[in-house]
């Protein structure tokens, strides 16, 4: 199939220049307009070019489409030295501004990530510790331990001390008298004197 006229390809090779300075050329011809990536033909480019729409044959997810434009070949005759002159320095100037753009946002990202490990280490710095917390925490342990060694070495001996003594009694009977109830039983205080009174 033969091509329906020049691709911007076939208008730039002639002159050494590679698709994004005949994009640029092409701009100064006045037949592009927009920026790399996003150039779309001029009133002018609509009247010297055609568009074709291309596909891969699938549908669906795998589909994929794109677009051919070729130039008429009077547009040859219109590229003049100062034309691919100025394409070029266009297009350096691009090139330019972008590296700029990107050597700013490498500095923004490393300055970012810098920020962020200086808060991380910040954050698993240790702080400083509050030795009287500390120490309120040990005498807490001291004492629990100490409690613990207490019971098991003298519980048995301390609970039979307990059910033997008076003070079992003498709970029993304050009990009593903050209820205001009376003790029953012989073992309960107070019990003997009752009967005594009651003879």
């Amino acid at each position: 199939m033969e091509k329906p006229g020049l691709s911007a390809t076939d208008v730039g090779r002639p002159h050494g220049l590679n698709g994004r300075v005949t994009n640029r050329l092409l701009e100064a011809l006045g037949v592009l307009e927009g920026r790399p990536g996003d150039w779309t033909l001029t009133e002018k480019g609509a009247a010297l070019a055609s568009t074709i729409q291309h596909d891969n044959g699938y549908g669906g997810y795998a589909y994929r489409g794109w677009e051919t434009t070729y130039y008429d070949p009077q547009i040859v005759d219109e590229i003049t030295p100062e034309l691919i002159e100025q394409a070029r320095n266009a297009d350096i100037a691009h090139r330019a501004q972008k590296t700029l753009e990107n050597a700013a946002s490498r500095e923004e990202a490393e300055a970012a990530f810098q920020d962020f490990q200086r808060k991380q280490a910040a954050e698993s710095a240790p702080s400083e510790i509050n030795w009287g917390k500390v120490a309120l925490l040990m005498l807490g342990a001291v004492a629990v331990i100490s409690g613990v060694v207490v019971v098991r070495r003298y519980g048995s001996s301390l609970k039979e001390k307990w059910e033997s003594s008076s003070a079992k009694q003498h709970l029993a009977s304050a009990k009593h008298r903050i209820l205001g109830t009376t003790p029953t039983g012989e073992g309960a205080p107070g019990a003997a004197a009752d009967e005594e009174e009651n003879d």
